[in-house]
């Protein structure tokens, strides 16, 4: 029973936590080992996992991904190969525990964008199409410190494109379309020894994963551009104190 629960809460867990400024695969680990899991099938289990939040991301955004592909093909094409460039340079020459402080900073910075942006008579955000290709370069490569421990993916993705006064859904769109190569093929070239996702726990990422993505971007269309702003910067300092 313990093992079946275990299952689906990790699932849950990882299809709501890869889109929100909380690294997943510390928690998913923390649950696999409550669920019977040595600490290796842990760790080969919360990678894998975000094979099922990939698909899901693939499903939902599939129309955005198509449009970016259609007017900025090489650009998304050299943001990833960025990303992977970045990610294998600090895997291998970075000390690691400077993802703590990287959201430290990356936070405070968006709390002091919304005060900015409320007390400003400023009204115009950049929207999809007017991100530029050293943007897309820019986000690419902060996509690939998200190897750092407690360093989220769409945490450092989002953060970057709203302090670049991208508008907040659109900020959205543009990090959950980038992270699907990465979320697809990250099981696949750094899995570990061990059990990986089973058919419930694979289903339970995907439908979370859709619902969560789906709520985020409705929210982003109702909340303020300062307080959507605020909200996330104080959830990538929360996310950051998660070991």
């Amino acid at each position: 029973m313990r093992q079946f629960l275990g299952e689906i809460l990790l699932g849950s867990v990882q299809g709501a936590l890869e889109w929100i400024p909380v690294s997943s695969e510390g928690v998913v680990v923390l649950i696999g080992i409550w669920s019977g899991l040595s600490y290796t099938e842990a760790i080969s289990t919360a990678l894998s996992l975000h094979l099922p939040s990939g698909v899901a991301a693939l499903v939902r955004m599939r129309r955005e991904l198509r449009l970016i592909l259609r007017r900025n093909f090489s650009y998304y094409m050299l943001a990833l190969m960025l990303t992977g460039i970045v990610a294998i340079f600090l895997r291998r020459y970075v000390i690691l525990e400077l993802g703590n402080n990287l959201n430290l900073f990356m936070g405070s910075s968006l709390i002091v964008l919304s005060v900015i942006y409320r007390t400003s008579r400023r009204k115009e955000f950049r929207e999809l199409n007017d991100v530029s290709m050293w943007q897309f370069l820019l986000v690419g490569a902060l996509q690939g410190l998200s190897v750092l421990p407690g360093v989220s993916r769409s945490g450092i993705t989002v953060s970057a494109l709203l302090l670049l006064g991208v508008r907040q859904e659109d900020s959205l769109k543009l990090s959950f379309c980038l992270g699907i190569p990465a979320m697809i093929l990250a099981p696949l070239l750094f899995h570990g020894a061990g059990r990986v996702f089973t058919p419930l726990s694979f289903l339970s990422a995907f439908i979370i994963s859709y619902l969560t993505m789906d709520f985020l971007l409705r929210i982003s269309k109702k909340v303020n551009f300062w307080i959507f702003v605020l909200v996330f910067g104080i959830l990538v300092i929360i996310g950051g104190m998660i070991p």
